[in-house]
């Protein structure tokens, strides 16, 4: 199989098809007379010469992999965001978009999923994980060349709203008749954080047990219990503002299950320049930061500022 991106031999496929249709044809004949069987074979030669012309004609011409910066029409940057942090992010891209005209387009999924891929593909400007933890992973090393501080939420329980089921203890997570669904620890990063904070009290065990289901991302474990498919999930806080239904149940044990985001600018990151300019503004004050704290983000007043010499050309860490 191509890589992804890789230049297609047009001429061998040419080849390949064209030799199908020319065999196919006198092998069907067999069983008529020779007046068919020369038909046929001409026939199969012409639909090879034809074949052959078209696609060396479509060979000529460059395709979209050989131009990355028409991907998406206008060189945007592309960003590859957790999907708990969607709402907070089409905020802030809203609010960039007005004030710089800066297109940038955004691909959302499971932390780990997400940098699977960009192992993958080999493209993309910025990575924004639901942890820092996944930025510090052994296959994202040599993927990231730096990475920037942004914020914090915890992850917490949740129940829909009037908590029907009366829970309001870990031990009621666990009862029989309460159905719990979590997210995946090895996908997610609210599954991560929540089995690293239990895990150390000695009561991640009993809570694994007591899951009915893991889901791949903690979205999907927030719509189950709005929806009622479930009576409880462990999401993070800063979700509550978009999820009107839900209510939170404190739980001392989850108090150090804490995800701290940061942005990671991309190795192979094809506009650095415009990728700082956004962090910028997702660093600032009166930008970022302001819209982060309104969904619910615990943010630092004094975040890490960018030094000068910041990447400038791709590759440079």
């Amino acid at each position: 199989m191509a890589s992804a991106g890789a230049p297609t031999d047009h001429s061998a496929i040419a080849f390949q098809a064209g030799a199908s249709v020319l065999f196919c044809w006198p092998t069907i004949a067999v069983t008529k007379n020779h007046q068919w069987r020369t038909f046929a074979a001409m026939t199969g030669s012409l639909a090879l010469a034809v074949f052959c012309l078209v696609l060396l004609a479509f060979d000529s011409h460059p395709t979209m992999e050989s131009d990355p910066s028409d991907a998406t029409g206008r060189g945007s940057l592309h960003v590859y965001c957790a999907s708990s942090n969607r709402p907070v992010m089409d905020a802030v891209l809203a609010e960039y978009r007005h004030r710089n005209g800066t297109e940038v387009t955004v691909q959302y999924g499971a932390s780990q999923t997400l940098i699977s891929t960009i192992a993958i593909v080999a493209d993309g400007d910025l990575y924004l994980p639901a942890d820092e933890s996944y930025l510090a992973k052994d296959e994202s090393k040599d993927l990231i060349a730096k990475s920037f501080p942004l914020a914090t939420t915890r992850a917490i329980a949740v129940v829909r709203r009037g908590n029907p089921k009366q829970i309001h203890s870990l031990s009621d997570l666990e009862r029989k008749d309460v159905v719990l669904v979590q997210a995946n620890p090895e996908t997610a990063a609210v599954g991560h954080v929540t089995r690293l904070a239990l895990r150390g009290s000695n009561h991640w065990i009993p809570l694994e047990r007591s899951t009915k289901a893991f889901r791949t991302s903690v979205t999907e474990v927030a719509n189950d219990v709005r929806l009622g498919t479930a009576d409880a999930g462990i999401i993070f806080e800063a979700m509550l503002t978009t999820y009107p239904e839900l209510q939170a149940i404190e739980l001392p044990e989850l108090q150090d299950a804490k995800a701290r985001l940061e942005i990671g600018l991309l190795v192979g990151s094809k506009h650095p320049e415009k990728a700082i300019e956004l962090i910028e503004f997702l660093q600032s004050p009166d930008g970022g930061q302001a819209i982060y704290a309104r969904f619910g983000f615990q943010v630092d007043s004094s975040p890490s500022p960018i030094p000068d010499g910041e990447p400038k050309s791709q590759g440079t860490p």
